[in-house]
């Protein structure tokens, strides 16, 4: 295991760059609003949605009556829950795996709106947490996170983003420092599985074997957990009914939902390629983006903080099955970048504004069949790999010297 510098920030990101970034948020979460209001975003007492709130928190009750089958079967779930809320849902699964229960028991001993309340703001503490501490100035960083269009999608919808966002950044931000944690924080990620396609291999070219052992060793006890407290019945019903109902909605899923992927199956898909080619782009993206974030690990000498936005964007690339909702762990990325680049050329700012303002911009491109997410967000991918792969500054070098010395 590697040495190197510990949870501490390298830069301080100045309070010019910081007050863009909050203006730019609270310019883009206007246009969002605005946006909402248009669409009829909003229910008839003028109250934003949070629907996947809902989801989990029905899974919830359902979970503690023990009424797993219905958990897991789309149809009964869909059913009940309709007849639950008295109103018509849509297609409104619960897509995770059983291993996943962990993240809703606790929703129904909340009321209703407060449990809201506390699932948005203690998920997005401690998502906030790591990565503005980064950075000069966090409580201003903080804020401009939580003004952020993906993070606004993410608090409209009630939906989970802000706890993947804390289990992945925190993981990478800590690998060097707290390996144990790190190890904790990415095999609980393991709830949302598509975010980890790039983890064990990293963590095995950056050296983090104890990490590995550990996040290994929480994946796989919170599936022999799920087993032993729901039984084989769920795991069937997710592998025969859940993953196949996500291959069908990546394939012929229309409207919002998936005009909000930015994904390079979905570009695919958006300017009419077959299916089978869509797969083949999608394979090749997640090859490249593998073999890039791996080469970037090997680097002795790479930004560790970089390396986390790296592999924060790189989760995107790497899947077919993302959404909007999640973009605001790239909008941390973002932050990384400012605490550890002091400077930045006015291309750059330009496109840091395109991948703040993804979540606005993924709607009106994809109805023109224009797929800007993955175009953006492998731009921004490769400009990070450039940065992360650069040697660390030499007053860096510096302050890490006397300490390694002794």
């Amino acid at each position: 295991m590697r040495g190197g510098v510990g949870g501490g920030r390298l830069f301080s990101a100045s309070r010019r760059q910081v007050r863009w970034f909050v203006v730019l948020s609270a310019i883009s979460a206007a246009a969002f609003f605005g946006l909402g209001v248009y669409f009829k975003y909003m229910d008839t007492d003028g109250r934003i949605l949070a629907s996947d709130y809902a989801v989990y928190r029905f899974a919830s009750l359902l979970l503690w009556d023990g009424d797993f089958t219905t958990l897991f079967d789309l149809d009964k779930f869909l059913k009940a829950h309709e007849a639950f809320e008295q109103a018509s849902l849509g297609f409104s699964p619960f897509p995770y795996p059983p291993s996943a229960a962990w993240v809703v028991a606790p929703l129904k001993f909340l009321p209703d709106r407060l449990g809201l309340i506390a699932w948005l703001g203690l998920t997005f503490a401690a998502f906030a947490w790591p990565v503005c501490r980064q950075a000069g100035k966090p409580w201003l960083c903080a804020l401009a996170l939580f003004l952020a269009p993906g993070s606004i999608v993410n608090i409209t919808t009630g939906q989970n983003g802000f706890l993947t966002g804390a289990l992945l950044s925190g993981g990478l931000l800590c690998l060097q420092s707290r390996p144990v944690l790190a190890g904790l924080l990415l095999g609980l990620l393991s709830y949302k599985p598509q975010f980890g396609l790039l983890l064990p291999f990293i963590l095995l070219a950056g050296g983090y074997f104890r990490t590995f052992a550990i996040a290994t060793a929480v994946t796989l006890a919170l599936i022999a957990g799920s087993l032993i407290l729901l039984g084989a019945a769920p795991w069937l019903a997710y592998l025969q009914e859940v993953l196949p109902a996500q291959r069908a909605f990546l394939e012929n899923g229309e409207r919002l939902a998936i005009l909000t992927t930015p994904s390079f199956f979905v570009a695919g898909r958006l300017i009419g390629l077959p299916i089978a080619i869509d797969y083949e782009i999608q394979a090749m993206a997640t090859g490249v983006i593998l073999v890039a974030c791996v080469v970037a690990f090997r680097r002795r000498t790479a930004n560790p903080a970089l390396q986390a936005a790296l592999v924060m964007v790189g989760a995107f690339l790497a899947t077919p099955y993302c959404s909007s909702s999640d973009v605001g762990i790239v909008a941390a990325a973002q932050i990384l970048v400012f605490a550890q680049k002091p400077h930045l050329t006015p291309g750059e700012y330009l496109l840091h504004a395109l991948v703040w303002a993804l979540p606005l911009l993924l709607v009106a491109f994809s109805l023109a069949h224009l797929p800007i997410g993955p175009i953006v967000l492998s731009i921004f991918f490769y400009r990070l790999l450039k940065d992360a792969g650069a040697a660390q500054p030499q007053h860096v070098i510096q302050e890490i010297s006397p300490a390694a010395a002794r």
